[in-house]
């Protein structure tokens, strides 16, 4: 059986109306708030949100104002010769436009004009001044206009593929694809619209669903002439392509249930679901905070920490810092149908969250991903750098060339009562590393600002961009400045008794700053080593040993030496060879890169137990200072060592390079990830 089309015909009259000519300007009598503006065709062409309906036929409304009711006026758009349908639209300079009632073959599609809107009044802005206030939002440049509705039958045609909706035409023939649908399925089956729009797919709920009739109607839905020669289909303001017709659930769909009407209202708790909705890239790396709410037709969300934004298919995100207010409320075009509005824009599909922006650094000229700038809290959630949290921790300068593309330096400057701090660089896919240390307001290396050998901007085998350091992508490229100043809370090194290295002091009188040492060995044929409960460490120095990436680290309960990112516990200084030190001779000046062989040497290296019997392969290389593990059909390259996990290498070398601290040491360097006291296998799980 077809649909019945529900038509209401609500009379408005008011014998104390008076109506004004149509001119640009309206102002309301006794009333405080600016002047109303009525647009043409070249109104809407400036209009920030509205001008996606330039091309369209657009004349100006008439204002009818109350002789008795101060700032109270109504809205009525007349039939033009070509145009026997359209609609009546509001416009603002903050927003996109309103559809507050729409003709179609000079019919009301449920109102009678002419319109007035008891959601908008006039009142005092926070700033004192008199606005026009729409669902409690001051609205700037409040406009209105007439907008033909004359194309749809230029618009592609509606598919409805699916065999369980129900269409019944609308006023035909004047327009096409104006359908009253419904689905055979029971409730909670709905029919929606689905499209796609900017390279994503789209799915709609109009929130105009008729219960009683078991229809649903789409009265936001206008075919829009963008060009001379081209039409597309909007909903509201969304741009849609690929329109089709089939039933689902809300559930089904987007994973949430309706709320007052308005449809779906989802709730960000992932990274990902920012990714998906950030169009415009403008979280990037933002980290998802708690946040408060009681859904229902009008409430708050509140953030403890970070800011409110909410996502949308129709608009840009908008964002306040700790909270923001939503409403379910009533569509001007239906009693029947519903929208959502936060600070007086209508959003299709929102989703909202508490995210908290990590600032950035990029450029035009460069496709890589912006370089963000951490503060103490980021340190904190940083997985790979947290050991650092407790750091006092500012932000560094980034300069990037925009003559050169991608390339950038560093720049940390002190901060009040601190003269001695690190420039670290942290990533998501790898540890910490210090790029320039400072001590006593003097650089140890070379002088600020820094750049870093061997970092590049490249394309991923995925597709996109990345930063590569070492010829390995890196994910979350950021950097801070910390302070250094926690060394004499430090147990003092002492000499190892058995084999002691001279040991000479850096910077005498430097302030925050003990046990900073170079270290010699009396014989020329012996090395001075890192010795302690958690390892031995290998400077990797060319000539005079010292130790830049030695430092003291605050812990919650105490303070602990650090060499790079590996704790040290009871740490002593002494001299031996690097066969005696280690159990294998030195392959460069990085030190032993020793090939596992045995049960036993794998059992020692795999702290986590994940080779646990795994058969070790033969070995067709040998360690170098760059050197590429290739191993036998069905073996995997695995790198162990102390201060990190496993790795998997695959066609990466392993290098034996600078450390950016000095141009007098070398570290070990796997996928980008620098490693102390590597082992390396060819394994393959049985």
């Amino acid at each position: 059986m077809k649909l019945a089309l529900l038509l209401f015909l609500i009379g408005f009259a008011d014998s104390c109306l008076r109506f004004q000519s149509v001119i640009d300007l309206i102002t309301v009598p006794n009333c405080l708030c600016p002047p109303i503006k009525l647009l043409d065709q070249q109104g809407v062409q400036t209009n920030l949100d509205g001008n996606y309906l330039k091309n369209m036929q657009i004349w100006k409304p008439t204002i009818g104002f109350s002789t008795e009711k101060e700032c109270e006026f109504n809205v009525i758009c007349s039939e033009v010769p070509g145009a026997s349908s359209f609609s009546t639209m509001m416009f603002r300079e903050n927003g996109n436009p309103i559809y507050l009632n729409r003709v179609v073959n000079t019919q009301n599609t449920f109102f009678e004009q002419p319109r007035s809107m008891d959601t908008l009044w006039c009142g005092q802005d926070t700033d004192g001044s008199y606005k026009w206030i729409y669902y409690g939002q001051p609205q700037e440049d409040l406009s209105f206009a007439c907008v033909a509705d004359v194309d749809s039958c230029k618009c592609p045609k509606i598919n409805y593929a699916d065999n369980y909706v129900v269409l019944d035409e609308r006023y035909p023939p004047d327009h096409c694809s104006m359908y009253s649908t419904g689905c055979i399925q029971e409730d909670p089956y709905f029919p929606f619209l689905y499209a796609t729009g900017e390279s994503r797919n789209l799915v709609i709920n109009s929130a105009s669903h008729m219960a009683g009739f078991g229809m649903t109607v789409y009265e936001d839905l206008l075919c829009v002439k963008t060009s001379e020669s081209t039409f597309q289909w909007h909903y509201s303001n969304l741009p849609l392509n690929d329109v089709s017709i089939k039933c689902n659930t809300i559930k089904n769909e987007f994973g949430s249930e309706i709320y007052c009407g308005c449809g779906a209202f989802q709730w960000i708790g992932s990274y990902d679901q920012v990714v998906a909705r950030d169009r415009k890239k403008q979280y990037v790396g933002a980290e998802i905070k708690s946040m408060l709410y009681n859904i229902g037709c009008e409430f708050d969300m509140l953030c403890g920490d970070g800011d409110a934004v909410v996502f949308s298919d129709n608009y840009d995100p908008i964002e306040a810092p700790s909270q923001l207010y939503f409403k379910c409320v009533d569509n001007p075009l239906s009693v029947y149908s519903h929208m959502w509005l936060v600070n007086g824009v209508r959003l299709i599909n929102p989703a909202a969250g508490c995210l908290k922006k990590i600032p950035s650094v990029s450029t035009p000229n460069c496709l890589c991903p912006p370089i963000k700038l951490l503060d103490r809290f980021d340190v904190e959630d940083n997985g790979y750098g947290s050991y650092l949290r407790n750091r006092e921790t500012w932000q560094p300068t980034i300069d990037m060339e925009p003559s050169s593309s991608c390339f950038f330096n560093i720049w940390c400057f002190p901060v009040p009562g601190v003269s001695s701090f690190y420039t670290v660089m942290f990533r998501s896919n790898g540890s910490p590393l210090y790029i320039n240390r400072i001590v006593n307001n003097q650089s140890t290396f070379v002088n600020q600002p820094r750049s870093i050998g061997d970092m590049k901007c490249g394309l991923d085998t995925d597709g996109t961009y990345k930063w590569f350091f070492h010829d390995y992508p890196i994910t979350d490229m950021s950097f801070a400045c910390q302070a250094d100043v926690e060394s004499c809370n430090c147990p003092p090194i002492v000499e190892l008794p058995s084999h002691p290295a001279l040991l000479e002091t850096r910077y005498q009188g430097a302030p925050d700053q003990c046990s900073l040492y170079n270290a010699q060995c009396e014989d020329r044929a012996l090395l001075p080593f890192l010795y302690s409960n958690n390892g031995t460490i290998n400077s990797g120095a060319l000539g005079p040993t010292f130790y830049e990436d030695l430092t003291c680290i605050r812990e919650t309960y105490g303070y602990f030496w650090y060499y790079f990112n590996q704790k040290l516990e009871n740490l002593k200084i002494g001299c031996d060879t690097v066969q005696n030190a280690f159990g294998s001779g030195e392959v460069c000046v990085c030190g032993n890169f020793p090939l596992i062989t045995s049960a036993e040497q794998l059992n020692r290296y795999d702290r986590q137990l994940e080779y646990t019997n795994a058969s070790i392969g033969t070995y067709s290389f040998q360690p170098s200072c760059e050197f590429n593990m290739n191993c036998e059909e069905g073996y995997t390259a695995v790198v162990f060592s102390s201060n990190y996990k496993s790795l998997k290498v695959v066609g990466i070398p392993v290098k034996c390079t600078y450390n950016p601290l000095s141009s007098l040491f070398r570290m070990w360097v796997v996928n980008a990830v620098r490693v102390l006291n590597p082992a390396g296998a060819c394994l393959k799980l049985n």
